[in-house]
């Protein structure tokens, strides 16, 4: 699942989408796939209506500040030449409502977004990227694995 806030994704022309690659869990399966295949297809999902399209194209990772720079925050961006426009059938997509935006979408004008809680465990410190190291003392510190999946249990936005 990729997301952002609203209109996250760009298309500067008709046959082109260009899309936000920001923080995640550092493990870079979807951009890994990219890099390796240099396809995508990609399923947007609308719960509330309900309805579905899917995108097929052609992709390539970008670091151009031109396009990167469309979305403070960003690591880096995908581009892809859209090959096949597919609209499915939504029988079976439940219809569920928008409740909250994700609180770690980055902020649309510094970039800025909090540290989630699994970059806290204590047992994971000496993996996450330099710009992570240390920030755990700002939001209360680490804690444990055990902590965490506790937090995530209780359904607590700060997991």
């Amino acid at each position: 699942f990729k997301g952002g806030a609203p209109g996250f994704v760009k298309m500067p022309d008709d046959r082109t989408m260009l899309f936000p690659c920001f923080d995640g869990n550092g493990m870079f399966f979807s951009m890994g796939n990219i890099a390796a295949t240099g396809h995508v297809g990609l399923l947007f999902m609308d719960f509330e209506t309900p309805s579905r399209l899917r995108v097929q194209g052609d992709a390539s990772l970008t670091d151009d500040p031109a396009i990167v720079g469309l979305w403070p925050g960003a690591q880096f961006a995908v581009k892809v030449a859209i090959t096949a426009l597919i609209t499915n059938c939504p029988r079976y997509i439940p219809r569920m409502r928008r409740v909250a935006p994700s609180r770690y979408v980055p902020d649309a004008v510094s970039g800025a977004q909090p540290i989630p809680g699994w970059k806290r465990i204590d047992a994971i410190q000496g993996v996450l990227p330099q710009r992570d190291r240390g920030r755990a003392d700002s939001v209360g510190g680490l804690i444990s694995m055990d902590e965490w999946g506790q937090m995530v249990a209780a359904a607590d936005p700060l997991a």
